[in-house]
């Protein structure tokens, strides 16, 4: 199950997310990353520079002042989508710098070895594809380009792997989480 939803986030929500983390003269915390996937110590490790900012980790009782706004894609999408969420996992923003040779650059992965699930927002337009395979992590699902409010959604257990962009950073926000979708009556 993978879905793709524009226009659920509304204009002025996308607009402050953007501004906070993108906008010239923004007072954002990136943070360099060796790698945006894996730890060193991860099999799959491989040397992929950018920055990040950890937004929430249920595990390490850790939140970032950034929170509040930073949550609103994912609520939004409960709201609209009626899905019940149950937990937050996971929250995390990516921004992936362009590169002269753009493309996949990282295996593709899970974010978690538990069932969860996933939802991408992208904060800005980009060339950096979003891809999602076959369990045999080579077959592939489906291409996503990021849109700036574009949000995807997925089963966790499906891999995935994000592309470096040739034109301009690609910078979007990683949510993982527990829940169920509704019956609508």
């Amino acid at each position: 199950m993978i879905q793709v939803f524009d226009n659920i986030v509304p204009n002025y929500i996308s607009n402050q997310i953007y501004n906070l983390t993108l906008a010239d003269n923004n007072r954002f915390p990136w943070y360099y990353s060796k790698s945006l996937t894996f730890p060193s110590t991860h099999p799959k490790y491989k040397f992929k520079p950018g920055m990040k900012h950890s937004v929430y980790n249920n595990t390490a009782n850790f939140h970032s002042n950034f929170l509040f706004l930073l949550l609103q894609p994912l609520y939004c999408f409960c709201l609209k989508s009626n899905f019940e969420l149950h937990k937050i996992l996971t929250v995390n923003s990516f921004l992936d710098l362009p590169n002269p040779t753009p493309g996949p650059d990282l295996p593709p992965h899970v974010d978690r070895d538990i069932d969860h699930y996933v939802l991408l927002y992208y904060i800005n337009d980009s060339d950096g594809d979003t891809i999602l395979f076959e369990d045999d992590e080579i077959t592939e699902i489906k291409r996503v380009t990021p849109k700036k409010g574009r949000i995807v959604f997925f089963d966790g257990s499906i891999p995935h792997c994000g592309s470096t962009s040739g034109i301009s950073s690609r910078a979007a926000i990683n949510f993982n989480f527990l829940g169920k979708k509704l019956d609508r009556r």
